[in-house]
């Protein structure tokens, strides 16, 4: 399990996405199980990683669209005012939107393209290699490319559609002029169809259900009553096991 809590600044998408990729890299760190061969080509099999936080972005934002895809293409194109999704009016600012630059990340840093620490990946490469004997494909590791990875499966325990006319507009925070979600609780290893590379995965049983932005909309955190400017997040999971089951 991890948490964080990114930089609020919204301005300011250039270092929360610096922070995302050095956070996916020391939980890749703690998290990687083995490497998996399919079809020559090798894949990172992780444990069950729960994941939650206060990220100060937003649903619709290309930041979150990151954590959930695995991916953030051409990130040079984005402005890091708009990219965490907490500045939506974008008008008169064309100017002024000072677009992410490569890299974001230092090559000093050794955290690769892929969100991983690379010394770390090298060593995995050549113990597989050793095993195998195969011409294996691997991750293309590259520094400061035009695009950015991780190797994660991640899905939020909260996965609703804030768009959708069905859907409620919940949110986490109730600032002046702010009531936006912006706190989540992210997991993997729920694949329980693949036995053979998660002996345990995770099965989402309940979430607490959260404030709709109507609900709160006049009214302003923190206060005397209410400590906090964010609302409670919780999820009751079961860790399961081929032979056993374990809640968590």
């Amino acid at each position: 399990m991890a948490t964080t809590h990114l930089i609020y600044s919204p301005k300011r998408g250039d270092v929360k996405l610096a922070q995302i990729q050095k956070l996916f890299a020391n939980i890749d760190r703690i998290a990687f199980k083995r490497i998996k061969i399919v079809d020559n080509e090798a894949k990172i099999v992780y444990y069950p990683v729960v994941l939650c936080g206060d990220m100060n972005l937003t649903l619709n934002s290309q930041l979150y669209k990151f954590i959930i895809e695995s991916e953030l293409v051409n990130y040079e194109q984005h402005s890091r005012k708009f990219i965490s999704g907490q500045i939506r009016n974008r008008t008169s600012q064309s100017t002024e939107q000072q677009f992410l630059r490569r890299p974001i990340i230092p090559q000093t840093m050794q955290i690769n393209d892929h969100s991983i620490f690379s010394p770390h990946y090298l060593q995995r490469v050549e113990e597989i290699k050793n095993k195998t004997k195969l011409e294996l494909k691997l991750l293309n590791e590259t520094f400061g490319s035009e695009n950015l990875f991780h190797t994660f499966k991640f899905k939020s325990a909260y996965d609703i559609n804030c768009f959708s006319e069905q859907s409620p507009f919940e949110v986490t925070t109730a600032l002046p002029k702010n009531h936006e979600k912006v706190d989540y609780i992210f997991y993997n290893g729920d694949d329980e169809k693949d036995e053979e590379d998660n002996d345990s995965y995770l099965k989402l049983n309940s979430v607490l259900n959260l404030f709709q932005k109507e609900d709160v909309e006049n009214l302003y955190f923190p206060s005397r009553h209410i400590p906090s400017d964010h609302f409670l997040l919780s999820a009751k999971f079961t860790l399961l096991y081929k032979s056993q089951k374990s809640k968590i």
